[in-house]
């Protein structure tokens, strides 16, 4: 792919012990002595001491308060978000939380870069400043991460931004990350027969479908489009056990318009 530019296209309870306080009532009697009149004679008397029984407080049959924690997995990629459970990062959210939860999953961004798009195209959309590269809004940012993941942001301005898209590349600390079905990257056809291929292609490389995921495949058998000896252009459907994943994305994101197919 040819470019004026490089861009990067492709983001309890604290136990709270809770301490029980047993509080001991404790009670105390008098004695007292009195005297009687009987034939004349002074008998004394003393009466017994008071005594009280202790308060019985049958034990609590309510249940102990529970709550259930649904934990978060980051490397799930959805075609509306990314993750599964409580804290899921779906599309619309802000900018400032996604990236925060994507940081703390992943660690330091390994780039961070923003872009403005300040020319309306006449279809909804915007062109940089070269005129190659069209977004959704008129500001954007791409964080990408090690793993290869990279989060895409759009907004009227920067103040503004919400998460919009996604995208994962085949790279050397690729790790793990995966459609609910498990397609990640390498992912063989011949193991997904859902994949949905798209007819055409770049050479060797072609384009596919699943769970509403886009995924970019390849090819290391026929290619998915060849020139043939006479100049023609032909198109093939390679074997499903030659066809690979190698890219994965979902939403919106920059789209670099002077590539080579």
């Amino acid at each position: 792919m040819n470019s004026n530019h490089n861009r990067r296209l492709s983001t309890v309870f604290g136990a709270v012990g809770v301490t029980a306080i047993l509080l001991a009532a404790c009670s105390s009697s008098r004695s007292s002595t009195a005297s009687t009149t009987s034939g004349g004679s002074t008998v004394p008397t003393s009466s017994a001491p008071a005594t009280t029984a202790p308060a019985t407080v049958p034990p609590s049959t309510a249940a102990p308060a529970t709550t259930t924690t649904v934990p978060t997995d980051l490397t799930v990629l959805r075609s509306d978000g990314v993750g599964s459970g409580a804290g899921a990062l779906d599309f619309g959210d802000r900018a400032g939380d996604v990236i925060t939860a994507l940081t703390s999953a992943f660690g330091t961004p390994d780039s961070d870069e923003s872009e403005s798009y300040p020319t309306p195209d006449g279809s909804g959309q915007y062109l940089d400043s070269f005129g190659d590269v069209r977004f959704i809004a008129p500001s954007g940012r791409t964080v990408c991460y090690l793993v290869g993941l990279c989060a895409y942001f759009g907004g009227s301005d920067p103040a503004s931004l919400s998460f919009v898209g996604w995208s994962y590349a085949d790279n050397p600390a690729a790790s793990g990350l995966h459609t609910p079905s498990g397609v990640t990257m390498g992912a063989r056809w011949s193991d997904f027969p859902a994949i949905m291929l798209h007819s055409g292609g770049c050479y060797t490389f072609g384009t596919g479908v699943i769970e509403g995921i886009d995924l970019g495949l390849q090819s290391s058998g026929v290619p998915f489009t060849e020139v043939d000896g006479g100049g023609n252009w032909v198109t093939n459907v390679p074997a499903a056990a030659d066809v690979t994943v190698i890219h994965m994305s979902a939403g919106e994101m920059p789209v670099f318009l002077a590539g080579d197919c």
